[in-house]
């Protein structure tokens, strides 16, 4: 019986009961099944993806795929399915020499350089908006045209004559009218924000409103648009209907000597607007818009300084399976900057967590909060009293960190997304800048760095979310992964490849601190009773001597009798002073450490040091002792190919190691 013959409820059945990979087998173009069955197939693929909450175009908007099986949902739903199979493996994570699997190289401009790259949302990230600012400002559209990204093509420009573009961002909405939003500056002309469409038959941007402002647009979500200053300004806005908002920040500065704090996101979080700005991180509730005559104005809930923040992003974590949480927490990444040149070149990516605030409770907005004071009174931020915020205040640093260093960095943005992952630019290492580096009559003095550290690379991690859930969880189960590729059995990041040459600094959760007990004595109290109680404690504390005991099971085992008749023989030998050639008890011993590390001198034969001879070292070290005295020790025979070198332990004052050459 062929698939065509089978009715389709039954096929349907069949196919539920199936993994990933056979469902996806299945749906491929054949003639033992009907293309409707193949869109069956297909949406069952997109259910179980959806049920174990994995990455996906579609997954984060809910949105009902069309019936139509197309090639964007193939790749997507493939994609999908080899994240936790590549997770499981660990090869592209532990592997030095990680390439991604799809590359694109344009050129996206001629003799100026690109200042701002965006991914549009859509399109299975085949399209990206460039600014590219040279005499005038260009933005253009591109699209990877091939699968492998082998060819792309120039959808849209727009660069209006005299024009200098200040900033750009994407709609985090697909299906919005407004593609992208850029601020622009005339001469002779104010500042105002264009709002661009891509027509889909012109293939060009179309400018469908502007707004008259000096800021710069930082978040566009939909028909809403956040833009802010420098300060402590941010507005909120409607574009279709011109109704806004605006979010006051505190009123005092953070640093009285530094009055810049540049706005780098604006999250639209629930019943609530974070705004995180590179000295603050203010939580405002969620505005009601009005007409500009009307323009409410809100106080923050919350407030918080992490101090000079470099390079952040946050993002509302994904909900675990089987979650019933109402609001999901939000996961804070950052890169703190410093104004010290001396501060050491490593340093960490720091995540921080928004917690839901269970004693929040929804009330609808009607009135602007002008004159309410600010919950988050002081910089050092403090938990929120009234009225309740959707998230407690100040973050909670968790136990995650990845390292990372400081250095010559054109790029500080940092990408957190919803189920974890992070990327973010590792810059080259920075230079020590003398007398000879400035000479150019000395630059042969110069210090010669490898070729391999003057290049940016990219790194990433897991935090945080899904993903790192089921990676621990089955790796304590010590299960496998699963045909399907549901299950994950372990994870690596490239942060551990970094750290194999990188000092690994972990931003751990402190340790418990443990109060130390002291006992107080009254001045009323006799000396005798006092006494008399550190009598009673250096009794207590005495510990119980079980050399005996191990002693006498050690006599009585049948897995000692060997060992202890050895002992025994080796100290008769060197009691009585006739130790054989060659076979001395503290030439076995010696023999015992070179079989113990032997095999670890192959990590370090590119150290380069004097012979070292351990019999000599035993007889200096131990030469008080009256039985090494009595003890014939010979020289040990050079080693050709091996240089050992053996420091003992604890024991004799030292610490175990070795090298070879």
């Amino acid at each position: 019986m062929r698939l065509s013959d089978v009715d389709d409820d039954t096929l349907i059945l069949l196919f539920s009961f199936m993994p990933v990979r056979s469902i996806l087998a299945m749906r491929q173009p054949s003639d033992n099944i009907r293309p409707d069955l193949q869109a069956h197939a297909a949406h069952l693929a997109h259910a179980h993806r959806l049920a174990q909450r994995l990455s996906h175009p579609g997954a984060l908007r809910r949105v009902s795929l069309p019936a139509p099986a197309t090639r964007h949902h193939e790749r997507g739903r493939a994609r999908a399915r080899r994240l936790p199979v590549r997770y499981a493996s660990g090869a592209f994570w532990r592997s030095p020499e990680a390439l991604p699997r799809e590359a694109l190289e344009f050129r996206a401009s001629f003799g100026t350089g690109v200042e701002e790259v965006r991914i549009l949302p859509g399109h299975d990230g085949r399209r990206v908006a460039t600014l590219s600012k040279g005499i005038w400002s260009v933005v253009a559209c591109w699209e990877s045209m091939a699968v492998g990204g082998a060819a792309s093509v120039m959808r849209a420009k727009w660069s209006p004559k005299g024009t200098i573009i200040t900033g750009l961002v994407a709609n985090s909405d697909a299906e919005s009218e407004v593609a992208i939003a850029v601020s622009t500056h005339q001469h002779g002309s104010a500042q105002r924000i264009e709002l661009l469409a891509l027509e889909k038959d012109d293939d060009c941007f179309r400018s469908i409103g502007t707004i008259d402002t000096a800021m710069r647009p930082i978040a566009l979500r939909g028909d809403l648009l956040a833009y802010s200053d420098d300060s402590c300004r941010t507005v909120i806005t409607n574009w279709k209907t011109d109704e806004l908002a605006l979010l006051q920040g505190a009123d005092e500065p953070v640093d009285q000597h530094f009055q810049y704090n540049r706005c780098l996101q604006v999250v639209f979080a629930h019943k609530s607007i974070l705004v995180v700005r590179a000295r603050s991180i203010e939580l405002f509730p969620e505005p009601v818009l009005q007409p500009p005559d009307e323009c409410p104005t809100y106080r923050p809930l919350a407030f918080h300084s992490f101090g000079w923040i470099d390079g952040v992003s946050v993002n509302v974590q994904m909900q675990r399976q089987g979650s019933d949480a109402t609001i999901a927490p939000l996961s804070i990444l950052l890169r703190a900057e410093s104004d010290d040149p001396w501060l050491s070149d490593v340093h960490t990516l720091d995540l921080y967590v928004l917690e839901p605030n269970p004693a929040y409770t929804e009330v609808e907005v009607d009135s602007p909060q002008e004159d309410a004071p600010s919950s988050g009174a002081s910089p050092s931020g403090c938990r929120t009293s009234c009225p309740p915020a959707p998230y407690l205040f100040p973050p909670v640093h968790s136990s995650l960190s990845s390292p990372s260093v400081r250095g010559f960095l054109r790029c500080t943005a940092i990408v957190l997304g919803a189920y974890g992952t992070a990327l973010w630019i590792q810059p080259r290492p920075a230079r020590s800048v003398d007398l000879t580096d400035l000479d150019v009559h000395q630059s042969e003095t110069a210090r010669d760095w490898p070729a391999g550290q003057e290049k940016e690379v990219i790194a990433g991690t897991v935090f945080a979310g899904p993903l790192r859930d089921a990676m621990f969880s089955d790796h304590a189960n010590g299960g496998e992964a699963s045909e399907g590729g549901e299950g994950v059995d372990a994870m690596s990041s490239l942060s551990s490849f970094f750290s194999s040459f990188l000092p690994t600094a972990h931003a751990d959760a402190p340790p418990p601190e443990v109060e130390a007990h002291k006992e107080e004595v009254t001045p009323d109290e006799p000396e005798e009773g006092a006494e008399g109680g550190e009598a009673e404690e250096e009794e207590e504390e005495e510990p119980e001597d079980i050399l005996p005991a191990l002693r006498e099971e050690c006599e009585e085992s049948a897995k000692c009798k060997t060992a202890t008749e050895h002992f025994r023989h080796c100290e008769e030998k060197v009691n009585a002073g006739n130790g054989y050639q060659h076979e001395d008890c503290i030439e076995e011993f010696c023999a015992y450490a070179f079989l113990a590390y032997a095999w670890f001198t192959d990590m370090f034969r590119m150290r380069v040091g004097d012979s070292f001879r351990p019999h000599d070292a035993l007889r200096r070290r131990l030469r008080c002792a009256e039985a090494l005295r009595q003890a014939q020790v010979e020289a040990a025979p050079p080693q050709p190919d091996l240089t050992l070198e053996l420091v003992l332990g604890e024991q004799l004052g030292g610490s175990a190691g070795a090298r070879g050459t």
